[in-house]
């Protein structure tokens, strides 16, 4: 009996060493996953932070676009308020022209009365 009982403990031992292999090999596979899942973690997080850079410049770039464009629309503004100075002076004009052709106009029928 003593034989049996030395045969089933080395059986167990067996067992037990074969066991604790398996788990060995089942924690070193869950520590590769784990290195993995990291370094994914890793190159994800620094893809998001070069998301985030693009996302700021162009941000930035519709911003100064926007600058511009106000900047536009005010010299546009600016420039259509010119002409219309530049309309009103050139009507200014016209309008003295004509009083002068009015008054010319009566100045010869006076001089062609003194001239009869």
């Amino acid at each position: 009996m003593a034989q049996k009982n030395v045969i089933d403990s080395n059986k167990i031992n067996a067992e037990v060493n074969e066991n604790t292999e398996q788990s060995n090999k089942l924690f070193l596979m869950i520590e590769n996953s784990i290195n993995d899942m990291l370094t994914n973690v890793d190159i994800l997080t620094e893809k998001i932070n070069q998301v985030e850079l693009n996302k700021n410049s162009v941000i930035q770039a519709i911003r100064n676009i926007s600058d511009i464009s106000q900047e536009s629309s005010a010299g546009s503004q600016q420039l259509a308020a010119s002409v219309e100075e530049q309309n009103n002076s050139i009507e200014a004009i016209n309008e003295n022209m004509q009083e002068l052709k009015n008054i010319y106009v009566e100045l010869n029928n006076i001089i062609n009365r003194f001239n009869l």
